[in-house]
């Protein structure tokens, strides 16, 4: 193990979909929290996925335990690390039991701690040098969502694809090519902050780009489209306690995208539900 490397336990809250690398083939970013001396966020980069072996790889709200070492100056973003993915262990998936409680109580206050604005305003008044918090978990005032067919790969991209798809020594078969997202999920809401004017962030989460991978080759892209915002408005309703996951880009500190929702049901304080017990007693006091 690298001599300056720990050993982190992680909640993973993020996966991005991939991109094609010219140094690692393919990359993913990952987010998560980090349980290990108190709950707060990480950053793995670069992960891999299909380049490394099936024990080597994990899903959303699996916790984990991986070898990390900082970015330190070449990123100095407090949540950055470097994973050593041949040390990585999975130790268990995190379920949605009993209204989200565990991921709640491991998430703890991270929970609309802060807002977009702060971060933004955080980021834009700290030196390009030093390090400036880059992920939140913030509250969504107003949300809605937008949904348009997505971008080819750019001709780098492209090239990027076709190289890493290339058979190797170790993979004589090669990969199927690296397909871009195909549709393009795009937020609009208000955070906290009082004198927000709104935020517009694209979403960069794996799991859209595969349903709309899937939902197209099931349905065609126009209906794909179409059930892609359904399931968005879905997690955005009114009975969803809905937040977004954001986080900055190395070199541009104040641009935040959206990198996936957490969106566990509302529950009712304490006086609806005294209400509401009151109410059907009344129904049985004959």
């Amino acid at each position: 193990m690298d001599s300056g490397a720990e050993v982190a336990r992680i909640l993973v809250t993020v996966k991005t979909y991939p991109n094609p690398s010219d140094a690692y083939g393919e990359t993913v970013c990952v987010a998560g929290v980090r349980l290990d001396g108190g709950p707060r966020w990480i950053r793995l980069y670069p992960t891999l996925y299909r380049h490394v072996g099936y024990g080597q790889r994990f899903k959303k709200y699996e916790i984990i335990e991986v070898p990390v070492v900082p970015h330190g100056s070449k990123d100095p973003r407090p949540e950055s690390h470097r994973p050593l993915q041949e040390g990585l262990t999975v130790i268990r998936k995190v379920d949605t039991k009993t209204d989200w409680r565990e991921r709640k109580d491991l998430l703890g206050n991270l929970v609309g701690a802060v807002t977009t604005c702060e971060l933004i305003r955080v980021n834009r008044e700290t030196k390009y040098n030093k390090p400036a918090p880059s992920l939140g978990l913030v509250k969504m005032l107003d949300p809605e969502v937008s949904v348009l067919p997505g971008d080819p790969w750019s001709e780098s991209q492209l090239a990027k694809a076709v190289r890493a798809a290339s058979p190797t020594l170790f993979n004589p078969e090669g990969f199927k090519q690296l397909e871009p997202a195909p549709y393009r999920v795009r937020f609009r809401y208000r955070c906290a902050f009082e004198k927000c004017a709104g935020h517009e962030p694209a979403l960069l989460d794996w799991e859209a780009g595969e349903a709309g991978r899937k939902w197209r080759r099931e349905y065609g892209p126009g209906e794909a489209l179409d059930k892609l915002r359904e399931k968005y408005e879905k997690l955005l309703a009114p009975d969803k306690d809905s937040h977004l996951y954001i986080g900055n880009l190395h070199q541009h500190r104040t641009s935040f995208s959206a990198l996936g929702v957490w969106y566990p049901p509302k529950v009712p304080c304490e006086s609806d539900l005294y209400e509401s017990d009151l109410y059907e007693s009344d129904l049985f006091s004959f």
